[in-house]
């Protein structure tokens, strides 16, 4: 693993942020999004783009054209 010259190696620990990333059922980039929509009081639209960002189409259903698109 990769370390950032301040830490000896085995010593790495979670950053407040890390650990409230880590707890939600979200890819990191979509958890830091809602903390940040919470942080600035714009939750609202920023929930909308978290789900669109955590959603991912299965199936080939047409609904979208990223999914028909490499097929």
């Amino acid at each position: 693993m990769l370390s950032c010259g301040r830490s000896a190696p085995g010593t790495e620990a979670l950053t407040r942020l890390g650990r409230h990333l880590a707890a939600l059922p979200l890819p990191p980039a979509a958890g830091k999004l809602l903390l940040y929509g919470l942080l600035f009081r714009c939750l609202d639209p920023l929930l909308t783009i978290a789900c669109g960002l955590a959603y991912r189409c299965d199936a080939r259903c047409g609904c979208c054209s990223r999914c028909c698109a490499t097929i």
